[in-house]
């Protein structure tokens, strides 16, 4: 017979509330829907936003910031070499960006290219791809099995390391027994006439169930009921299990995973030059309308309708430069070394159990950074 499950009582002020384990469950059920529900309805108004703000700093370099620099190039004789090579510049940062940000957009995690990638993993890893619907459910009854014997030894484990603890310390303070120890003993027996309660040790979080799994070992999804293949994930807001999986990014309306992340990456590295560039090209026309007006050439200094565009310009640069700067540097680490933003948080648990333990813990899916360049870009074509 199972035990019962314990009430979780919250406290605010003197104030006590008993909640059960099913209206928590549900509670959080329902925040979940209404979380990922919102964040999927609001992608597409972050597209268009992106369209918007894309159109508004291409309208104010070809129709503010270009006329100005031929004004400071005006009186060289290669002003329409630099010209050239500036629009040439935009524009090849524009169209990548486009590019990358359309097929980043409309790659699907899911059809004919996610069953191919999913049988050549299969054949690769040596798993046998169930067919039918008898094989699946046994294949689903084989990973329930396996899960619930690994994390059996798991708890095993963890109530011998307690008890092991648990009986040194005892031990230590039975011979030299402390004087607080002593008196909040001798306290408790004179308050309520009975021994003091032991302490136990604080339980540590279960790791999820894919930190549990070999690294080329199959899993199986119960949201989507298919084999899981290694390093995939179901995604909640889509609803489509995903091969490494990274995120759910709201401003491509889509999952970021193996099918599309070299664009992702792209995307990220042609926003972070232009943001730069679009800064660097407009600093000297928002310091001339602002800080030190005199300092600066009157070539440079916008016109009176123009001030608005090229402030709002250069603060939108600079910002999201620097923004996508550390998001682009943050996941080309992650390229490098062979992970995933999921991938890394659990890298970041095993490794610090591994030191509390005294040994190391080594990314299973880590062939040094030429090769994993080489798994997300190719060897041919980048």
């Amino acid at each position: 017979m199972a035990p019962p499950q314990r009430r979780r009582v919250f406290r605010l002020g003197s104030w006590r509330f008993q909640v059960s384990p099913r209206l928590k469950d549900a509670a959080m059920t329902c925040a979940t829907t209404v979380a990922d529900t919102m964040i999927y309805v609001i992608g597409p108004i972050l597209i268009c936003f992106a369209m918007v703000i894309a159109g508004c700093l291409t309208y104010t370099f070809f129709y503010v910031m270009l006329p100005m620099m031929k004004k400071s190039w005006n009186e060289s004789p290669y002003w329409p070499l630099v010209m050239s090579m500036h629009v040439s510049y935009v524009l090849f940062i524009l169209t990548n960006v486009l590019f990358n940000y359309f097929l980043c957009v409309m790659t699907s995690n899911k059809g004919l290219v996610y069953e191919r990638v999913v049988r050549e993993i299969a054949d690769a890893t040596g798993f046998q791809y169930p067919e039918t619907l008898e094989e699946v459910a046994q294949c689903k009854q084989d990973f329930e099995d396996r899960m619930i014997l690994r994390m059996e030894r798991r708890r095993a484990r963890r109530v011998a390391a307690d008890e092991a603890s648990s009986s040194n310390s005892n031990q230590t303070t039975t011979a030299v027994p402390s004087v607080a120890a002593t008196s909040g003993n001798n306290m408790t027996q004179r308050r309520g006439g009975g021994t003091a309660a032991p302490t136990t040790s604080p339980t540590a979080p279960a790791p999820r169930g894919w930190m549990l799994m070999g690294a080329t070992e199959w899993g199986f999804c119960r949201y989507s009921n298919q084999p899981k293949p290694p390093r995939s994930h179901y995604d909640h807001v889509t609803k489509t299990l995903v091969l490494n999986m990274d995120h759910f990014c709201p401003w491509m309306f889509n999952t970021i995973g193996y099918l599309n992340y070299r664009y992702f990456v792209n995307f990220l590295i042609y926003v972070c030059i232009g943001m730069l560039y679009g800064a660097t090209l407009s600093v000297r026309s928002f310091l001339s309308m602002s800080f030190r007006p005199k300092a600066v050439s009157a070539v440079w200094r916008p016109q009176r309708g123009d001030e608005t565009a090229v402030a709002f310009s250069f603060m939108l640069c600079l910002s999201v430069g620097l923004a996508v700067a550390c998001l682009g540097g943050f996941h080309l680490y992650l390229l490098l070394t062979a992970q995933t933003t999921i991938e890394f948080h659990g890298n970041y648990s095993n490794r610090r159990r591994a030191k509390q333990h005294g040994s190391t813990w080594k990314n299973p899916y880590d062939l040094g950074w030429k090769q994993n360049w080489r798994q997300v870009y190719g060897s041919q074509h980048w």
